[in-house]
C-alpha cells in the first residue's frame, strides 16, 4: 500500500501482476518496496533533521552523522553520490 501524501488516502498499487505472483520472493520484495516508497517522505524529513542538527553541533559524532545524512540526501534528490 502506498499512501498519497497530498490526500492522505491509501492507494493500492499493483505492478506487473504476472511477474509479482510468479514467485513468493517477488511478492515479498514488491511489498517491501511499497513500504519503503510509502515511508520515503518521513525518511527524507528525518535525514534533513539529522543533517541540520549535526551541522549546527560541535560534537564530532553529530558532525559525522550530518555528513552521512548529506550524502544520503544528495542521493535521494538525484545529486552527487
Amino acid at each position: 500500500m502506498i499512501v498519497n501524501s497530498t490526500v492522505q488516502m491509501p492507494i493500492l498499487v499493483q505492478i506487473a501482476p504476472d511477474a509479482l505472483y510468479s514467485h513468493p520472493n517477488q511478492v515479498a520484495e514488491a511489498q517491501a518496496n511499497a513500504r519503503l516508497i510509502a515511508a520515503a517522505p518521513a525518511l527524507l524529513a528525518a535525514l534533513e533533521t539529522i543533517h541540520e542538527a549535526g551541522r549546527m553541533s560541535d560534537q564530532p559524532r553529530a558532525v559525522y552523522c550530518a555528513l552521512i545524512a548529506q550524502d544520503a540526501l544528495d542521493a535521494a534528490k538525484g545529486g552527487a553520490q
